[in-house]
């Protein structure tokens, strides 16, 4: 394989495997996943499948930090932002919109900041500022209106949307827009949220994972799925067979939004149901778990399923942490599912971060 080169890789901690190959890094990964299943007492084991999504130039999204006008990523030994002006991971695209953002003399102190390319190649930013550097900003206008003429803004947690009145900017309710896809019984799915929204990295990698998560489940004859940490519902469409109904879980009400809003446009809202979060769902009649949670992984989940006397017959585990996912293996192994098939989507190069994929069953 070709030699990368990036002249911050040794400072930046973005790229902590960079001078590893790529092919001792997917075998490191591979290995780091093999031991930790093994010392679960799994028995056997299916092969440790490895997709690469490439080197470099794979992500449409990334969080960047200010820092006293330094505008990149942590250093790797010190409490330092390392100022970068490029990064390889970028699509050219988001390069090109990155380099705009930078050349734009903010005031900041220190702040993070979320740039995307959406699917069509629209540009969006989300602005996460102390409400002091955000007031700054908004009564100066001159920078919010050079951002604002590159791409749309968000700012804030709550997500609010830039506006420009003929006196000033003001900030306005969250806005929903098309800023990634998904697949339905192989038709693409516009999905709707926000610039601050989770979403995959980049637009091969997601495309990598819905179509495992449909194969997955393309035979399975689910008639009722519960899927925990729907999201925007990246994985609830791909995982919809012609008929099946989908109870969903999911605390962040924007993503929530977005996901009906797509079901909407594609006539499928009648098959989908928002569960609250805080009951115990009727795992009884539930014939697949397909669960996407955050880094902290099941624990919110697993033990209200450890209390049914059946639990359903499939289990799709998709995790970004493979920390969280041994522990929570182990309680599915205590729940009699056994593992059936494993893969990671090496969506994180050049770090010790990887996604996996598995399909679990009821032995």
């Amino acid at each position: 394989m070709e030699s990368l080169t990036c002249p911050h890789a040794k400072l930046c901690s973005g790229c902590s495997t960079w001078d590893i190959s790529m092919e001792q890094q997917w075998a490191n990964k591979k290995q780091s996943l093999q031991n930790g299943l093994e010392n679960l007492g799994l028995k056997n084991l299916p092969e440790i499948q490895i997709q690469s999504i490439g080197p470099t130039h794979l992500r449409e999204r990334m969080d960047f930090v200010i820092e006293d006008g330094r505008i990149g990523l942590y250093a790797k030994q010190i409490e330092m932002i390392v100022d970068l002006p490029s990064c390889p991971l970028l699509t050219p695209a988001l390069q090109n919109y990155y380099e705009e953002f930078r050349r734009i003399p903010w005031p900041i102190h220190k702040g993070s900041f979320r740039l995307r390319v959406g699917p069509s190649g629209e540009k969006g930013a989300w602005l996460d500022f102390s409400h002091v550097d955000t007031k700054i900003l908004m009564d100066e206008q001159k920078m919010l209106l050079q951002l604002s003429s590159l791409g749309f803004v968000e700012i804030g947690q709550r997500r609010k949307v830039l506006e420009k009145t003929p006196e000033k900017f003001s900030l306005r309710e969250p806005v929903l827009r098309c800023w990634s896809k998904t697949t339905y019984l192989g038709q693409t799915l516009s999905l709707f949220g926000t610039v601050g929204s989770f979403s995959q990295t980049g637009a091969l990698a997601n495309q990598v994972i819905v179509d495992g998560v449909a194969r997955l489940t393309k035979n399975m004859g689910h008639r009722l799925s519960l899927e925990y940490g729907a999201g925007n519902g990246n994985l609830t469409f791909p995982s919809m067979n012609e008929s099946n109904r989908v109870q969903v879980i999911e605390t962040d009400l924007l993503a929530l939004q977005g996901l009906r809003k797509t079901a909407e446009e594609f006539s499928l809202g009648h098959r989908i149901e928002i569960l609250n979060p805080k009951e115990t769902p009727d795992f009884s009649k539930v014939d697949l778990i397909l669960a996407n949670p955050p880094r902290s992984g099941l624990s919110h989940f697993l033990p209200k399923l450890i209390e049914t006397k059946k639990p359903p017959k499939n289990f799709i585990y998709m995790s970004c942490f493979p920390e969280s996912f041994l522990n929570d293996a182990k309680v599915l192994k205590d729940l009699n599912y056994r593992l059936q098939e494993i893969e990671i989507i090496d969506q994180f190069p050049h770090t010790h971060h990887y996604e996996i994929l598995s399909r679990w069953d009821q032995s």
